[in-house]
């Protein structure tokens, strides 16, 4: 089994951690999925807003209509 020595640096100092490259693999593929998940939600997203400003849009455009004829 191969491992592998992490060396991770923050505020207090230094921090050493041993990982397998099993280990690594797993939350690296973890991490990919996630990251295609924000993806999709984020183009979710995207669309909902622009499908909410046509409606705006929308009921701009009838609200200048109804102002127009009074």
């Amino acid at each position: 089994m191969i491992s592998f020595g992490i060396v991770l640096h923050d505020q207090h100092g230094k921090t050493g951690i041993e990982v397998t490259a099993e280990e690594f693999n797993g939350k690296l593929a973890c991490l990919q999925e996630r990251r295609k998940d924000c993806r999709k939600n984020t183009t979710v997203l995207r669309i909902r807003i622009e499908q909410q400003k046509r409606e705006i849009d929308h009921f701009h455009h009838e609200l200048l209509q109804a102002a127009e004829r009074f």
